[in-house]
């Protein structure tokens, strides 16, 4: 087959794959395909054995294409850096992407490296000014003394909680020296309970008047926030109890000294930051520290740096777009499979496959490399688009054999092709019945319900034409099918062979129309009939006359007899099994 960029495609279709479809791409012999239909039907929800009633019209054979490639990717981005000391050294000597070999680029999705042709070495000085003390060597927190003010006393040395005078004031008596209770008084207001406020009593003893000993004549209580006793005014009466009467306290922060405790009243203290040696800890006093750039080694280098993605882009091209999706499902023979092309540097291919892959299409083709030039014309458009280094290029290409059979079921056109191996069927739109043959709902329940009666008086109509003019082998082998899918043991099939002589030629047309009642209910009696006659090669008058009597049951016309007589003579390429399943059919 050759390649044809015009296969004609089909308007309403449908996809279908058929693994048992047994295509020979090759034939163009009706017969063939009538088989391929019969096979089929089932799987594409059509007619069963549609082959049988389709007139095949025309086949159109071709071979397509589709290739399966990847193409392979490389984004490379330069930076400039830079490293201390001179450890990196030259190997590869590569300067530039575009003298680069693309391998060292490939390989994971990304990868990184060096440009080693484009390292630098260059002289630096060891030391650097220390930041810190701008070079001076001293501690920047206290100039290099080892000592700052105290932060305490901000170097006045004092405490800053007496103001440096060792006492504060009493908090009780607000520095008064006076007990708050009483004033300074030493007596309460409190009436004394014994003399009852009069600060005399009378002596039970003597009889005579005495001041009272509970308050000494005062006719109150003595204070007892200073007075320790009862009885005698004890504790200096009238002293506040917290100061003694002085008015102020030691100084609980100094203890009573006046100086700053946290510098013991020298004004400074110590500095932590250098620990009080003055010296910049940054640079330990020298004013200069170790170049970051050459990291004290007196050389840095300089470089160029690569980042590389690897990305690849897989495309599938066909021969024939309209059947796109279909040739994606099929299945073919592969005719060039791996690396196509392949570039050892940017734009420098390292090999190149092309006519080896383009000779191998061809082949395929009888020789005709334009369906090849047609897919290398439309991949290069599309590579152009994308962005990138190429590095390499990697193609599958399969040759899918492919046929279309345009054909006529009942008077109206159809069509389908079938491609690839694996049978995949594109399809228009098939009918799951035949108008031809149709029985109305109940009658066909009906058959149903008398499948076996049926089955019986096809064995007797066929014994019946075979015997009016002399059994042949061919008529035999037919009527045996129909014996054979009763299941009868040996003994009942030879009885039954044993009453079908009963049916020859000495039986009348009414007598036989008798015998077989549930036949002459649907026309598939007048294929079986028909292909019955035609077993052994010579339609005889006498079967004539039996269509005719069996087509008028009917009454159809001499166009529609032709029809069903082309179905009976395409029956005969069916298996045994499916020519009693077929005529079985309700």
């Amino acid at each position: 087959m050759s390649y044809n960029v015009e296969f004609p495609m089909i308007k309403g279709r449908k996809t279908d794959v058929v693994k048992d479809a047994g295509v020979d791409y090759s034939s163009r012999l009706t017969d063939d395909y009538v088989g391929v239909l019969n096979r089929i039907s089932k799987s594409l929800g059509a007619v069963a054995n549609m082959g049988i009633y389709a007139d095949i019209t025309n086949i159109t054979g071709c071979t397509m294409l589709k290739v399966s490639t990847c193409e392979h990717y490389l984004t490379v981005t330069v930076s400039s850096a830079e490293s201390p000391k001179k450890t990196l050294t030259k190997s590869h000597n590569v300067s530039s992407v575009e003298e680069a070999n693309l391998d060292m680029f490939a390989g994971d999705e990304s990868s990184e490296g060096i440009l080693d042709g484009t390292i630098e070495n260059h002289r630096c000085d060891p030391t650097v000014v220390c930041e810190h003390c701008n070079g001076s060597g001293k501690c920047d927190t206290c100039d290099g003394n080892g000592k700052k003010e105290c932060h305490i006393c901000h170097g006045d040395k004092e405490c800053h909680h007496c103001n440096g005078e060792g006492y504060t004031e009493c908090y009780y008596c607000n520095g008064t020296g006076d007990c708050p209770s009483c004033d300074g008084t030493g007596w309460s207001n409190t009436v004394c309970p014994d003399c009852d406020g009069r600060g005399k009593v009378k002596d039970e003893d003597t009889g005579r008047i005495r001041n009272c000993t509970t308050c000494d004549g005062h006719g109150v209580l003595p204070c007892s926030d200073c007075a320790t006793s009862s009885s005698r005014l004890e504790h200096r009466p009238g002293k506040c109890k917290v100061c003694d009467g002085k008015g102020d306290l030691k100084c609980t922060y100094c203890g009573g000294s006046g100086k700053c405790q946290e510098c013991n009243g020298k004004g400074t203290v110590r500095c932590k930051t250098c620990n009080s040696s003055g010296k910049c800890l940054e640079c330990k006093g020298t004013g200069k520290l170790k170049c970051p750039r050459c990291e004290g080694s007196g050389w840095y280098q300089t470089y160029m740096t690569y980042m590389a993605t690897h990305v690849m882009k897989d495309n599938k091209w066909v021969s024939n777009t309209d059947y796109g999706k279909a040739l994606d499902k099929a299945t073919g023979r592969v005719v060039f499979s791996g690396r196509n092309k392949k570039w050892k540097k940017k734009d420098v291919l390292e090999y190149d496959h092309s006519d080896r892959f383009r000779a191998a299409v061809a082949s395929a083709f009888g020789g005709d490399a334009r369906v090849f030039d047609i897919f290398a014309a439309e991949h290069e458009k599309t590579v152009k688009k994308r962005n990138g280094i190429r590095y390499c290029s990697e193609a599958e290409a399969t040759v899918v054999p492919a046929v279309r059979i345009d054909f006529m079921l009942e008077h109206v056109p159809h069509s389908m092709v079938i491609m690839g191996t694996n049978g995949v069927v594109v399809h228009d739109t098939l009918p799951g019945k035949l108008e031809q043959y149709h029985v109305g709902l109940f009658r066909r329940i009906g058959m149903q319900f008398n499948r076996n009666k049926r089955h019986m008086e096809y064995i007797k109509l066929a014994a019946y034409i075979m015997q009016t003019d002399g059994r042949s082998p061919e008529e035999s082998r037919l009527m045996n099918a129909f014996v054979r899918s009763l299941g009868y043991s040996n003994r009942k099939t030879k009885h039954l062979m044993t009453e079908m002589e009963r049916f020859d030629a000495s039986m009348d047309y009414n007598t036989l129309r008798e015998e077989i009642p549930h036949l002459l209910k649907t026309k598939r009696v007048l294929a079986f009939a028909w292909q019955c006659m035609l077993r052994d090669g010579l339609v005889s008058e006498r079967e004539e006359t039996l269509w005719q009597q069996l087509a008028a049951e009917f009454g159809i016309s001499e166009a529609e007899q032709a029809t069903l007589r082309r179905h009976a003579e395409k029956s005969a390429l069916l298996t045994d099994e499916a020519l009693v399943e077929e005529y079985l059919r309700c």
